[in-house]
């Protein structure tokens, strides 16, 4: 199953578990915004999947608490579980995030567009996920980024908690 097959899939799935509302497929942070990244032209980074509760108002601090108090349904904390477990036993989540869960699926690109990934999945969500294919050689690829900034925090070359807030897994895992 490729990319744009596993989206849809995960997509419907998501929309099971949580509600038609609270997930978006393609989501930016420009979708429904009424604070500052709402009407403007700039750069506003695009997310394969998002799940809410979202921050899009200038209510930014009630958002946030919606959003956390969202973080104790139980496929969140298994991810967030996961994030913790593949960050060294770190997990620092996104203070002020733009959703609840912010998923980047991943199949083909370069270490930089993977490290970008983990990077607007960090960003935009409490948690994030990156998700690749079932392909193991692809999924080491991922895994090697992932490795790669823990690394830079253990030897302190980048924050301690960045991208402790994301978990990598490959499709497969994400469906069971």
């Amino acid at each position: 199953m490729g990319a744009e097959k596993s989206q849809k899939k995960a997509y419907i799935l998501l929309r099971g578990i949580f509600g038609e509302d609270l997930v978006h497929s393609e989501f930016s942070i420009g979708t429904e915004a009424t604070d500052v990244f709402a009407g403007k032209k700039r750069y506003l980074p695009r997310l394969d999947l998002a799940v809410g509760p979202f921050n899009v108002s200038t209510q930014r601090d009630v958002n946030s608490r919606m959003i956390r108090a969202a973080s104790d349904h139980p496929l969140i904390v298994r991810i967030i579980d996961i994030a913790r477990q593949q960050s060294g036993g770190n997990f620092t989540a996104n203070v002020n995030p733009h959703c609840l869960l912010a998923i980047e699926i991943e199949f083909s690109g370069s270490s930089k567009h993977i490290l970008g990934d983990f990077t607007n999945a960090s960003m935009m969500g409490f948690v994030g996920l990156v998700i690749g294919p079932s392909d193991e050689e692809y999924m080491n690829k991922i895994r090697r980024v992932s490795e790669y900034v823990r690394t830079l925090r253990v030897l302190e070359k980048a924050p301690s908690n960045l991208f402790t807030n994301v978990a990598c897994m490959d499709v497969d895992e994400f469906f069971d």
